[in-house]
């Protein structure tokens, strides 16, 4: 299908998780936090071609507290 690239984002950009995304990172959520829904702004985007990353979209959110999720371009979209 189109999936968008993430060059179709920007840095400082307000974007919204658009698919269940679990984290198991972020404070206060042992068990996981499933990020749809949250709302972040889009810190980096990762285009070198000789990167690795496969979520190469850094989003910093501040909700349920501060922290940072990397992402597939497809699993988010403006807000």
């Amino acid at each position: 299908g189109d999936r968008p690239e993430a060059s179709s984002f920007s840095v400082g950009q307000e974007v919204v998780v658009s698919q269940d995304v679990n984290f198991m990172h972020v404070p206060g959520h042992k068990s996981g936090f499933n990020a749809k829904g949250s709302v972040g702004t889009v810190l980096r985007i990762y285009t070198e071609p000789n990167l690795s990353c496969t979520r190469e979209v850094k989003v910093q959110f501040t909700e349920p507290k501060k922290w940072v999720g990397h992402f597939e371009p497809w699993e988010i979209e403006p807000n």
